[in-house]
């Protein structure tokens, strides 16, 4: 095997062509599939581990460590067909000569001031075609993401380094405490049409917003909106309870946008809870890597 040095490639750009054929020259193919790679993010449904209340220093609970998250992306190629994918890892280990289409993994908020972590892994896609032509994506987010609660505000060490999300609500928003819910609490309105909003701030595109609710048999409906746009209605009804339940994201432009979670006032479940808050990390770009030609 072979490796070679690259840097900062385009998905579009080949690094190799194929043989060209002899007999029938016009069937030479330079192209290089079609590659496309989404932002990373959550996987909506799932649920976070959730943290306790009043942890100092650097103690484990005050930090999460299991995030789901997830990676996809498709390639097409009209000439020669796309034959496989290499899943190439910062971190753990190449994947290479695979048929996958998305990659599932987990993230943390541990930012490693405390003496070091697991949670630095970044993932760039490769799509072959049959004629031995190949595009690479560049690096996406890492897996660390930053976790608030339902306040905006990072909670014992969660806050080094976290930031925080400017929050404005309506009246009538109130905290309830459960050892179930991340940090230990949620804000949760009962009356239709009350409303949060947040003041999410990305370093650049590509980075995705999520909100995490709590989801039982009594609570409503939501709408969510990114700067008032469209709404996503989103239900929290759920049989059995379902607590720290990833239900709403959107990958976000770059600059300040601003996040409206808002009551439907279901009937007979008015009720909804915002649990906390994630934002993955920006984009990596073209990161030079040493990458087996396969």
């Amino acid at each position: 095997m072979v490796a070679v040095a690259l840097g900062a490639i385009p998905a579009a750009q080949a690094l190799k062509a194929g043989p060209a054929d002899d007999a029938n020259p016009s069937r030479y193919d330079a192209t290089p599939p079609t590659l496309t790679v989404d932002p990373l993010q959550f996987q909506i449904g799932k649920s976070i581990d959730v943290t306790t209340t009043g942890v100092d220093g650097c103690a484990k609970a005050a930090w999460h460590y299991a995030i789901p998250l997830q990676l996809s992306w498709k390639a097409t190629d009209d000439v020669s067909g796309v034959k496989a994918y290499d899943i190439l890892s910062a971190e753990r280990g190449d994947t290479l000569d695979t048929q996958a289409t998305s990659l599932q993994a987990v993230g943390s908020d541990y930012w490693g001031d405390c003496g070091g972590g697991d949670f630095n892994d970044q993932w760039a896609i490769a799509a072959k075609d049959n004629r031995g032509n190949l595009a690479l994506s560049s690096w996406s987010s890492m897996d660390k993401v930053k976790v608030t609660q339902e306040d905006g505000l990072g909670r014992g060490a969660a806050t080094d380094g976290n930031g925080q999300f400017v929050m404005t609500k309506t009246a009538g928003w109130s905290i309830s405490k459960c050892a179930c819910y991340d940090g230990g609490t949620t804000l949760y309105s009962t009356v239709k049409n009350q409303s949060i909003t947040y003041a999410v701030t990305t370093e650049g595109p590509g980075q995705t917003f999520a909100v995490v609710m709590e989801k039982n048999t009594n609570r409503g409906k939501a709408s969510i909106t990114v700067n008032g746009g469209k709404a996503t209605t989103v239900d929290t009804y759920a049989s059995p309870a379902q607590h720290a339940a990833i239900v709403w994201q959107a990958t976000l432009p770059a600059g300040t946008s601003k996040v409206t979670v808002k009551n439907l006032g279901t009937a007979s479940r008015t009720r909804i809870d915002v649990d906390a808050l994630m934002l993955t990390s920006p984009p990596q770009g073209g990161v030079s890597i040493t990458y087996p030609d396969s």
